[in-house]
C-alpha cells in the first residue's frame, strides 16, 4: 500500500516478538531500503543473515545487504555482498545486475561485462542483463554496442516500461538518429504507457478563484548539484509570487546546498521519492495543481506514469529531457527557436511553445575562479579540450577532432569525465584515436574532478570542442563561464542543439558552424589567431553575464507569461 512508516513499526514490534525469525528482519530492511533509511536496513539484513546463513533466503538476504550498501555509497563493500548472493545461488539475476552496476560506477566495466557475461551464460533469456548490458557499454562510450544489447532486451521484454525508457535515452545519443525515428519511438512508449494505466484519462477541472496565482507543479528526481537543479536555482527564488505558486515534487532522497536554494522559493516542498506514481497522482489532485511540468522526461528518476493519469488540468514538459516525451497526456512542451526551429514541431507529441530566448537560465558556481590570460602563447602550443559525457563522444566526432588536430601543428586534446578514470574506457579511446593516426602524446585523458576543480581546468584549455550528435549543456555554458569558447555546430535533434542555443543568446552565434566542415574550419581559424582568441577570452564572461543566459529575473517574467498563456490565462 505503500504505507512504509506504518510497516517498519509492525515490523520492528514483530521482530521484538519474535526475534528469531529471520524473515521479520528481512521485511523489514526492504522497508527500511524504500525510505531511503539504508544503514539500519543493512542492519536488518545482517541480523537475518546470522539467524538464516545457509537458508533458502540467503542469497536475496546477501543481495538486499549489496543493495542497502550501494545506498550508503559504500560501493567496495557492496561487491562482495553481491558475489556471496551470486555464489549462495548462482541464477540469481538481480545479484549479476546489480553486481555489474556496481563494478560500473566503481570504473571498472571489463570486470562488469565479464560478470554480466557470466550471467548471461546462466540465464541468456534474462532481460534486464542485456539492459545492464547496455548501461555498461554506454558507460565506456561504445553507443553503438550499447544500442544492440538494448534491442535483444527489447525483443525479451517487449512490454517492460524501464526497459524502453533507457532504450529512447540511449537513442539520443546514437549517431545518425533523426527527429522522425526519435518520434516514433517515443510514440510508441506513450501508447504503451497509456494502455498501462487506463489509457486516455479526464483531466481535472481546477476552479481558479479570481487573483488567485497559478499553482504550477514541478515534478523532478534532479533538484540538487545536476543541470536541472541549476536551472531551477535560477528560476523558483525569481517567480512573481502574485502570478506564480511554484510547488515542488522532489523525486530524489538526497538534498544538497542547490536543494535548499530551491526550497527556499517554493511555495510548498513535498518529498515523494517513495511515493508511487499513482500515489503521486493523487497528491497532485488535492493540491489543486493548475499546471504540472515534468522535468525529467526519460531520464532517472521519471515519473512519466504520474503524468499518464493527467492529474493536471494542463500538462507540460521543460528542461529536462531532449525533445518529446511521446506522451499525448502531456500538452506542451517548452522550447526555444533554437532547439525546435520553426517545421520542426512535427517531431512532437506536445504542442510547441517557445520562449523567446534561450529555453533555460543557468546559475553560474560561486566557485568559480577568475578568467585568466590565454594559455596557449606560454604554453607554445594550442589545448583543445571536450570535459563532456563520454557516451556523447562518438567515433565520428573522435574521427573530426583527429582531422583538427592533424591541421593545427602540435596542437594537443584534453578530454575529462567520470568514466576516463576507467582503465578498459581510456583504453578504447586511445585506440580510436590510434586508428584516427594520432598518438597518446597528443591526448590527455583523465577522470572526474570536484567542480572547483573542473573549474580551474579551464585555466589550461584554449578552446572547447563540442561533441555531436548530443550537445554539451551545462558543460558549454561552464566552458564559455571559463572564458573558453565552444566551436559547435546544430545537430538534427534536440539533444544536438544545446550548444547552438546557449552560444547564440550568450552573444556569440558567430561560434556556431553551418556543418561538420565548417566546424573543423572554425575551430582551426580560431587556434591560427591568436590575439583574436585573447581577446574573445576576455568577453566572454561579461558577455554571458550581460546576457538572458543569465537574467533569471527576466526568464522567470518569460516563464510565467508561457505558464499563463498555456493555462488560458
Amino acid at each position: 500500500m505503500g504505507r512504509m512508516d506504518e510497516a517498519v513499526a509492525c515490523l520492528r514490534e514483530a521482530a521484538m516478538l519474535a526475534p528469531l525469525v529471520p524473515d521479520l528482519h528481512l521485511n523489514l530492511g526492504v522497508a527500511l531500503m524504500h525510505l531511503g533509511r539504508f544503514d539500519e536496513a543493512a542492519t536488518a539484513f545482517q541480523k537475518a543473515l546470522k539467524l538464516d546463513r545457509a537458508g533458502p533466503d540467503t542469497a536475496a538476504l546477501y543481495n538486499n545487504l549489496g543493495v542497502a550498501r550501494r545506498g550508503m555509497g559504500r560501493l567496495d563493500d557492496a561487491v562482495p555482498s553481491f558475489r556471496r548472493a551470486i555464489a549462495a545461488d548462482g541464477g540469481l539475476v538481480d545479484a549479476v545486475k546489480n553486481l555489474s552496476m556496481t563494478l560500473t560506477d566503481l570504473l571498472r566495466t571489463d570486470d562488469a561485462l565479464a560478470a554480466l557475461d557470466r550471467g548471461l551464460a546462466r540465464a541468456p533469456q534474462a532481460a534486464v542483463l542485456h539492459a545492464q548490458r547496455a548501461h555498461a557499454l554506454k558507460e565506456r562510450g561504445d553507443v553503438d554496442a550499447a544500442m544492440a544489447a538494448m534491442d535483444e532486451a527489447r525483443r525479451l521484454a517487449p512490454d517492460d516500461l524501464e526497459i524502453l525508457t533507457s532504450r529512447l535515452l540511449l537513442a539520443q545519443y546514437q549517431d545518425g538518429v533523426t527527429a522522425e525515428r526519435l518520434r516514433a519511438l517515443h510514440e510508441d512508449y506513450g501508447r504503451r504507457l497509456a494502455a498501462r494505466v487506463g489509457g486516455a484519462l479526464t483531466p481535472p477541472v481546477v476552479k481558479r478563484p479570481a487573483g488567485r496565482p497559478l499553482r504550477v507543479g514541478y515534478v523532478s528526481g534532479d533538484l540538487r548539484r545536476h543541470p536541472v537543479g541549476f536551472f531551477m536555482a535560477a528560476v523558483v527564488p525569481h517567480h512573481d509570487r502574485a502570478r506564480v505558486a511554484p510547488v515542488i515534487y522532489s523525486c530524489h532522497p538526497h538534498a544538497d546546498g542547490v536543494t535548499r536554494r530551491i526550497q527556499a522559493g517554493a511555495a510548498e516542498w513535498h518529498q515523494v521519492h517513495n511515493v508511487s506514481d499513482a500515489a503521486l497522482a493523487e497528491l497532485v489532485g488535492a493540491h489543486s495543481i493548475d499546471l504540472l511540468i515534468d522535468l525529467s522526461g526519460h531520464t532517472s528518476h521519471h515519473r512519466l506514469g504520474t503524468f499518464a493519469r493527467k492529474p493536471a488540468p494542463v500538462q507540460a514538459t521543460w528542461a529536462g529531457y531532449v525533445g518529446t516525451t511521446g506522451l499525448e497526456a502531456i500538452d506542451y512542451l517548452i522550447a526555444d527557436r533554437f532547439h525546435v526551429p520553426e517545421g520542426w514541431e512535427r517531431h512532437h507529441v506536445e504542442r510547441v511553445i517557445r520562449l523567446p530566448n534561450g529555453s533555460v537560465c543557468w546559475l553560474p558556481p560561486d566557485t568559480a575562479p577568475a578568467v585568466g590570460p590565454l594559455p596557449a602563447p606560454t604554453r607554445g602550443h594550442v589545448r583543445f579540450a571536450s570535459f563532456n559525457n563520454i557516451a556523447k563522444i562518438t567515433p565520428r566526432a573522435v574521427a573530426t577532432w583527429a582531422t583538427i588536430l592533424k591541421r593545427v601543428p602540435g596542437a594537443k586534446l584534453a578530454l575529462r569525465t567520470k568514466t576516463l578514470g576507467d582503465p578498459g574506457t581510456r583504453s578504447r579511446y586511445l585506440g580510436l584515436f590510434a586508428a584516427q593516426g594520432v598518438g597518446p602524446e597528443r591526448l590527455d585523458m583523465g577522470g572526474e574532478l570536484p567542480q572547483d576543480e573542473l573549474l580551474a581546468a579551464y585555466g589550461s584549455v584554449d578552446i572547447a570542442l563540442d561533441p555531436f550528435p548530443y550537445s554539451g549543456g551545462v558543460t558549454t555554458l561552464e566552458a564559455l563561464w571559463m572564458g573558453v569558447p565552444v566551436v559547435t555546430t546544430p545537430g538534427e535533434s534536440h539533444a544536438g542543439r544545446h550548444s547552438t542555443s546557449h552560444l547564440a543568446n550568450a552573444g556569440h552565434p558567430e561560434l556556431v558552424a553551418r556543418d561538420l566542415d565548417g566546424y573543423v574550419d572554425l575551430a582551426v581559424g580560431l587556434a591560427q589567431d591568436l590575439p583574436a582568441l585573447a581577446d574573445l577570452r576576455q568577453r566572454l564572461r561579461p558577455d554571458m553575464a550581460a546576457s538572458p543566459l543569465l537574467d533569471h529575473a527576466g526568464f522567470a517574467r518569460d516563464l510565467e507569461t508561457v505558464f499563463e498563456t498555456m493555462c488560458g490565462v
